[in-house]
């Protein structure tokens, strides 16, 4: 029976390709999370914002252009009473423009979701005073602008930190199974 030996040259490669391998997985393990979806940049009214006067729209500007589909504006007061918004909104782009009932001084919030360019809906609340602030209560939750909304997250840390460890302990199992081989034959 005749046995081969393992070259020197062989065994260095296959440690070589191993170690980069481990380098590969790690990179993509650790590798921060892409962002999907469009971002709200910025409002008129802006979330918190205690106005003197009531304004008569709101204006909401996305990181990009939105999808015409999908818009949904509902306006609660402090007591969580839906108000009902006198036009449908406005899109030019990455602008939508919501017009707004007449306001008496209070709190209000005004939910908003709509469909980003890559086509999945983002949605949040906007909230804001008009004249002096009032305690915050309840506001009912919205059925209009409710939905399931692909939040499009990264992986948790501890999902990230599962994945590098797992990959580390099976190219560490390899290396170890490889060099015993080799050791032996």
């Amino acid at each position: 029976m005749r046995t081969y030996a393992v070259q020197p040259a062989v065994r260095v490669s296959a440690l070589g390709a191993l170690f980069a391998l481990a380098v590969v997985l790690l990179g993509i393990a650790w590798a921060p999370g892409a962002q999907a979806h469009d971002q709200l940049v910025s409002s008129t009214p802006a979330d918190g914002e205690t106005l003197e006067a009531a304004p008569t729209e709101a204006q909401l500007t996305f990181s990009a252009d939105i999808e015409q589909v999908g818009i949904a504006f509902v306006l609660t007061d402090g007591s969580g009473e839906v108000l009902d918004l006198p036009t449908v909104p406005a899109l030019d782009g990455a602008v939508v423009t919501v017009a707004l009932p007449a306001l008496e001084p209070g709190s209000y919030s005004l939910e908003w979701r709509v469909v980003s360019s890559d086509g999945h809906p983002i949605s949040g609340t906007i909230g804001f005073t008009v004249g002096e602030p009032e305690p915050a209560t309840p506001t009912a939750t919205p059925t209009a602008a409710a939905g399931a909304a692909d939040e499009g997250r990264a992986l948790p840390l501890w999902a990230i930190v599962a994945i590098a460890i797992g990959g580390v302990a099976v190219i560490g199992g390899a290396l170890v199974a490889l060099i015993g081989k080799m050791r032996r034959g």
